[in-house]
């Protein structure tokens, strides 16, 4: 494979680069950018660039500005005369090829927010939203973060519709497998995200249900003739000469009819255990009362007894085994069945609610290029995207790729990044095989050939390790290219004065080292001491990296798992060692979720004194028994308390968890107890980071205390959300180890790595496994295998892709170094190959490890040191306790001065934030206020006021369909009655209030009664972008406009300052009538005890004080952009904007009156 010359190589067709682990993938990312904008005259927003990940995209974004600053100073040295100042070859070479190109940059700088830098669903949703009508997508979906519990609800749904018809005989085998939705769900969560999937299942047309009651009528037939024939079956067996005594003892024959005796008693549900008892029983009866087996226990040239239990029993024996082949089939077919059903269910639900997963993105994008309108849109994308490069290439699947390739190939220049060792992202999906289709099908194929990562001595004890065998990777296509270090010698480890070898493997050998646990133990151990070692000579000024003093946080443990990953934590933390531990768990699974869940418990049932008393006892409150005890019987001391948590209870409720948590943390000095802990400042950190989830869910869903408390209690038990924002939160890292998966160590590196627990045995597939899921050659097929039995090739197929991806993994995990990488190895039981490193060792000659292990070191030159140990007692202990430098703290005064002036405003914004420099409020309006009286004979006047009050009206009316009978109004009022808590005494004069709202006439010839439901949109959300000077220059507008004069007199007492940012605000109501559309704002304001109080002067007076014409100046200019946008050209604000609608509800009577109903058309001047 040609190593890759940007300068020469650079081409307009399919490329694919293979860039091994370290060397500079990114920075040649970033050149063929600069390349593509200097040589191609691309635009930044013309060049599409992909990657993995939001925060691998956000960096690769930042990493391509500075390519491109860096670029111009080069020009900028240039004309200066400065050119020997340019330290990058690449930059200097660029200067000179491109004399002309300054400009350019200039330009890519400026225009550089517009570069399209996406992750492929981000770059996938952009394309739906940019083109909705070919990829035939709703312009109004949602999307949804997590499918969890979409895909529990349409297991769950396919569950019961499969249960209504299914006969007893089936439910009591899946109920006896344990074939739940939950388990169904599993099966979905794994193998739907699976685009191109084949599953196999067994053929099964037998009617299962006739199966079983043809084996139990078997069943019971012979369970009447042991019953019967009990004794002189046992005595035909004492009596008989024929017999092998050794096969036939007394004490056989009896312990076997007993259990025939209990087999044939045994209740037989469920039936599938019941038959496997049956036939895999260690002391299996039907074994030894079978008529072949007694003939096999019978001596020579002698005649077996004879008895018609034994040939009935032979047949029995026989149909058992066949009924359980039968189950087994209906059992692979049923979850055939439920992954294919669910499926449809899961895409109906989305499809309905109109919901889009991350991966829909993919498939709606591929899907839409498949269409008659496929190459439309694929020529749409390649005007817009005149240049693309992939990045991370290696962690695609067939869908994707399949989508760059529609799109770009042959067409423009593309570029495809990665690197196929370092495959390691199965589990979410990416397929190798689509990498290597990719690489067949490409124009041309490069490699990048030097390592600017890594010591020169872990380049070459790299090299070395993956060299011992042909195919170290297994595939033939998957090749292990030597690599050349670009770092000089001075890169190593100093220990002692002295260079130490860069790759270091430890071996445990022995008996003792076959045994996991042993081995388990041994690793731990030595990696503790190790790093304590390290630390104490890095104290010392005895073990350097290049020139610097190791540190705690030079060093990182590579694990498979964070269980793993806890364990070391656990005994490193135990000997002093600080270190953090980077997780994918979720922050529910946390003690401290369920610490913080108990106390949320007890502050909503703050009246259960015995529950304070328990909370009081735990993790978050650390009181010791003795000061609980003392609080107990001081009754003044406990009634506080008490008050303490009802007061918690009330801050809850009226000012949300968030500000009650914060109370409570610093009331009860909660996160100076815990940072005091071990681990504290993870503890802080959860803490801190479930109270944001909990605002968060509280805010978003508007979550009730009970429906909070319940949502969080179902993820704390059930552990039913996976969104990545309930991911542990790193804590602060400075100066510590670092504990990480190998996945989530790839594209990061460290000076020092102790790769842990990476040789293991793969999982063990056998004939009867439940699922496979494989690539069938020649295709590569992706294929799941539900069969009830698997054929060895199938297997050997499965065994060499999980043993081709350990070793994957093993190639990321000892490329993350710097200076210098430690890996464990340990004898195997069985000798197998199927172990990584152990294959790449073994395949090279002979099976005696340690013979392989000495070879190996032997020519690495020193590179490579083998460490032999037989058990831990052969470690150098070592009693160092490491001493965290402290720097004095100092409190900096802030002198600076923090601009304001970009925000997110709204009309309530505006008027309570000091902009209106004269209160408003006339006596008259005083004096109403002060003499309401809630009385229900004043009817709708009397009802209570206040915003509680308005918050209980708008529900009404945003329920309401406005055609409704009398019965359906009288029935929401009374629902909204209840949910208010107000007194079901006010249901007749706010129904009454509805009807006459609902059937006034509204001064333009309708009435709302008129409007059907699909012609109304309640409570409509806008948000639209403001300039620095647009408000004042909407109120300086709005006063030179055709206003009311009263209204331009109110214009002038505000003072808006220069904020900018976005306006954003709801709509109560929208609608449209006869190609007209309308704005309602619902009002609640009390205005007098009778209707004449809401008179057309007294309103036009209120929304004038209010401010209220301002408020619907905003909604009309956002209703106006919102048209504009939607109906494009067939859209005036003229024709199809029809006005706005006050209506203060409590002023509007059944009477042919105006009392009540504020209309207005405003002027457009936006």
């Amino acid at each position: 494979m040609k190593t890759f010359d940007i300068f020469s190589d650079f081409q307009k067709k399919t490329t694919l680069l293979e860039a091994s682990a370290g060397t500079g993938k990114t920075y040649t990312i970033t050149s063929l950018f600069l390349m593509l904008v200097l040589k191609e005259n691309l635009g930044v927003d013309q060049i599409l660039v992909v990657t993995f990940t939001e925060a691998a995209a956000s960096e690769l974004k930042g990493r391509i500005f500075d390519r491109l600053r860096d670029v111009l100073k080069g020009y900028e040295k240039k004309e200066h005369g400065n050119e020997n100042e340019i330290e990058d070859f690449f930059v200097k070479k660029i200067v000179n090829d491109f004399p002309r190109g300054k400009e350019k940059i200039i330009n890519a700088i400026r225009a550089f927010d517009l570069a399209p830098v996406f992750t492929i669903h981000g770059f996938c949703y952009r394309v739906l939203i940019e083109n909705a009508f070919e990829t035939r997508n709703f312009f109004d979906s949602e999307i949804i973060t997590d499918e969890e519990l979409l895909i529990g609800q349409s297991a769950d749904d396919f569950y019961r519709k499969y249960m209504k018809t299914a006969s007893s005989e089936e439910a009591e085998i899946i109920h006896s497998m344990n074939l739940y939705p939950e388990y169904i769900c599993d099966l979905c969560r794994n193998y739907l995200k699976y685009e191109n999937i084949t599953i196999e299942a067994d053929i099964f047309d037998i009617d299962i249900s006739l199966c079983l009651k043809e084996f139990f009528y078997a069943q019971e037939k012979l369970s009447a003739l042991w019953f019967e024939e009990r004794d002189n079956i046992k005595n035909l067996f004492f009596n008989n000469e024929s017999l092998n005594k050794n096969k036939y003892k007394y004490s056989y024959i009896e312990s076997r009819s007993q259990s025939l005796d209990y087999l044939f008693s045994a209740d037989r549900n469920p039936p599938y255990l019941f038959i496997k008892e049956k036939l895999n029983n260690r002391n299996n009866p039907f074994l030894y009362f079978r008529s072949s087996r007694i003939k096999q226990g019978t001596k020579k040239n002698m005649e077996p007894p004879l008895h018609i239990f034994f040939d009935e029993g032979e047949k029995f024996y026989n149909l058992a085994f066949e009924t359980d082949q039968n189950i087994s089939k209906f059992v692979s077919q049923f979850k055939k069945k439920a992954i294919i059903e669910t499926g449809k269910e899961l895409g109906f639900a989305k499809s309905q609610f109109r919901l889009l997963g991350f991966n829909d993105f993919i498939t709606k994008v591929k899907d839409g290029l498949k269409k008659e309108k496929g190459m439309i849109l694929a020529d749409i994308l390649r005007k817009r995207y005149r240049a693309a490069l992939i990045d991370e290439f290696q962690d695609t699947d067939s869908t994707q790729y399949d989508i760059f390739q529609k799109i770009f190939a042959g067409k423009v220049p593309l570029f495809l990044i990665g690197d196929p060792k370092q495959a390691i992202y199965r589990f979410r999906g990416a397929d190798l095989f689509a990498y290597l289709k990719a690489k067949k099908n490409a124009d041309f194929v490069y490699t990048l050939d030097k390592n600017y990562r890594s010591s020169p001595g872990s380049v070459y004890g790299v090299n070395h390790i993956f060299s011992f065998s042909e195919n170290p990777f297994i595939y033939e296509n998957v090749a292990f290219k030597k690599i050349l270090p670009a770092k000089d010698e001075s890169c190593c480890v100093i220990e002692n004065n002295e260079k130490t070898s860069s790759v270091n493997i430890v071996f445990l050998k022995g008996r003792e080292a076959k045994k996991y646990s042993n081995a388990h133990k041994f690793l731990i151990e030595y990696i503790k001491s190790e790093i304590s070692m390290i630390l104490k000579n890095g104290s010392l000024g005895l073990y350097k990296l290049g020139d610097k003093n190791a540190a705690p946080e030079d060093i990182a443990v590579l694990v498979r798992s964070n269980k793993q990953g806890r364990e070391i934590k656990k005994t490193l933390e135990d000997n002093n060692i600080p270190c953090v531990l980077a997780s994918e768990e979720s922050v529910f699974d946390s003690e401290e979720a369920f610490f913080l869940l108990e106390f949320l418990d007890c502050v909503y049932n703050c009246y259960n004194e015995k529950k304070i008393r328990w909370v009081l006892t735990g993790e978050l409150f650390l009181y010791q028994t003795s000061f609980i005890n003392e609080l107990i019987e001081n009754d003044n001391k406990w009634s506080e308390i008490v008050f303490k948590f009802r007061r918690f209870n009330l801050d809850w409720s009226e000012k949300g968890i968030m500000e009650m948590l914060n109370n409570f943390y610093y009331e009860e000095n909660i996160l100076e107890k815990q940072l005091k802990l071990n681990s504290g400042e993870r503890k802080v950190t959860n803490l801190i980071h479930l109270s944001e989830i909990l605002h968060e869910e509280e805010t978003r869903a508007g979550r009730s205390k009970d429906s909070l408390l319940k949502w969080f209690a179902d993820n704390v038990y059930n552990k039913n959300l996976s969104s990545k924002e309930y991911e542990l939160r790193l804590e602060s890292d400075r100066n510590k180890v670092k504990i990480l998966t190998v996945h989530k160590s790839k594209g990061l590196e460290f000076p020092i790595v102790f790769c842990g627990f990476i040789q293991r045995e793969p999982m063990i597939y056998n004939s009867g496994a439940s699922e496979i899921l494989y690539h069938r050659k020649p295709d590569y097929e992706l294929v799941l295998d539900l069969k009830s039995v698997k054929d060895e090739k199938t297997l050997d197929l499965m065994k060499e892709e999980l043993l081709s991806e350990d070793l994957r993994l093993f190639y990321v995990a000892v490329t993350r170094a710097k200076y210098k990488t430690w890996f464990f190895m340990n004898e195997s039981k069985s000798g197998s190959n199927y172990r990584s490193p152990d294959y790449i060792l073994k395949s090279s000659s002979g099976d005696d490890m340690g013979k392989i292990l000495d070879e190996l070191e032997k020519s690495s030159g020193g590179n490579i040191r083998v460490e032999k140990y037989d058990t831990c007692e052969n470690l150098n202990s070592c009693d160092f306790l490491y001493k965290e430098n402290k720097h004095e703290l100092k409190v900096c005064e802030f002198t600076g001065e923090i601009k304001n002036k970009f925000k997110i405003s709204s009309f309530s914004s505006l008027v309570s934030s000091g902009w209106i420099d004269e209160k408003f409020d006339s006596d008259k309006k005083r004096i109403l206020q002060n003499s309401v009286r809630e009385d229900s004979n004043f009817g709708i006047h009397g009802f209570p006021k206040g915003a509680f009050a308005g918050i209980f009206f708008h529900s009404i009316f945003e329920q309401l369909d406005f055609q409704a009978g009398d019965i359906e109004i009288e029935d929401i009022v009374r629902l909204n009655l209840e949910s208010f808590n107000y007194h079901e005494k006010w249901l007749k004069p706010v129904s009454e209030m509805v009807k006459n709202v609902l059937n006034k006439d509204l001064l333009n010839g309708f009435k709302l009664c008129d409007i059907e439901n699909k012609r109304k949109l309640p409570e409509m959300e806008f948000y639209y972008p403001l300039g620095e000077k647009e408000i004042s220059n909407f109120l300086f507008n709005l006063s030179n406009s055709q206003l009311n004069p009263f209204f331009k007199k109110m214009v002038k007492k505000i003072s808006p300052g220069d904020a900018a940012g976005f306006m954003k605000g709801f709509i109560d109501l929208v609608f449209e009538h006869d190609g007209k559309f309308y704005i309602i704002d619902w009002k609640s304001n009390h205005l007098g005890y009778s209707y004449s109080d809401y008179n057309p002067e007294r309103l036009e007076s209120e929304i004038a004080e209010t401010l209220y014409f301002l408020q619907y100046y905003i909604y009309s200019c956002a209703l106006d952009k919102y048209l504009g946008s939607r109906l494009g050209n067939n859209y005036s604000y003229e024709e199809k904007f029809g006005g706005v609608y006050y209506l203060f509800i409590r002023g509007i009577s059944e009477n042919h009156d105006t009392n009540g109903i504020y209309y207005d058309l405003p002027v457009k001047f936006w």
